[in-house]
């Protein structure tokens, strides 16, 4: 791959806050020094794959995906990680068996498979402050999310060494990926919209089923249903 597509990774701690179903996470590195990086990769190691850039080329790597800053990573010549610095440069990026695309800013991962409206997700990971080891019983108290995080390793900074635990939220978005590559939210009037012909029927599906709008599987439901009166 031309090297002007990768830098080395640097970590960025603060994303835009999206409507989304927020899990929290808490890490202590002193208890599992790993912990933090089980939860910003999403692959458990790097995974083979392909990026498919735009002028019809095709790199074989070694990837991951870093959901707390947003990059796609892979394993540099030397051994090192690096990210792909120009990701507005691919046409899509194959990780295992999951297809991304790089699309307003973002990597999404495409859930579904049909030939025009599909269901993606953005999964993003975002650092909110620590908890401080308050007495000799195990409790924990809030300190400032604004303290400066020290110790790198493979890209990822972390407090090793000190007991304490460091808070997370990992939110999963959802949207529909049009055949123009654009994202719409994955909500009601999106969904409407998007197969207006049959806006009667998936009203009464929606209504019918108690649809939630903050849950894959009946997203997935909803979208299948959908793709099946065209």
């Amino acid at each position: 791959m031309k090297a002007c597509f990768f830098t080395t990774t640097v970590l960025v701690l603060a994303c835009n806050a999206l409507f989304a179903q927020d899990k929290v996470i808490k890490i202590n590195t002193i208890k599992d020094k790993d912990a933090l990086l089980k939860a910003i990769y999403v692959y458990p190691d790097f995974t083979e794959g392909r990026v498919h850039l735009k002028d019809n080329s095709t790199v074989e790597a070694w990837l991951n995906y870093n959901r707390l800053n947003n990059e796609i990573l892979f394993i540099g010549d030397k051994k090192d990680t690096l990210a792909l610095s120009s990701p507005e440069t691919t046409d899509n990026i194959i990780i295992g068996s999951d297809i991304y695309f790089y699309v307003s800013g973002v990597y999404v991962r495409q859930l579904t498979a049909y030939p025009t409206i599909n269901l993606v997700q953005k999964s993003r990971l975002q650092y909110i402050g620590t908890e401080k080891k308050a007495d000799g019983y195990g409790s924990y108290s809030n300190a400032s999310a604004n303290e400066s995080i020290s110790n790198v390793k493979n890209g990822v900074q972390s407090r090793i060494g000190v007991d304490e635990n460091q808070t997370y939220t990992l939110s999963d978005t959802y949207y529909l990926f049009t055949p123009s590559k654009s994202l719409l939210p994955a909500n009601k009037k999106n969904f409407l919209k998007s197969f207006s012909k049959h806006e009667k029927e998936l009203n009464d599906y929606i209504g019918t089923n108690n649809i939630s709008f903050e849950k894959r599987e009946e997203l997935e439901k909803l979208l299948q249903y959908a793709q099946s009166l065209n």
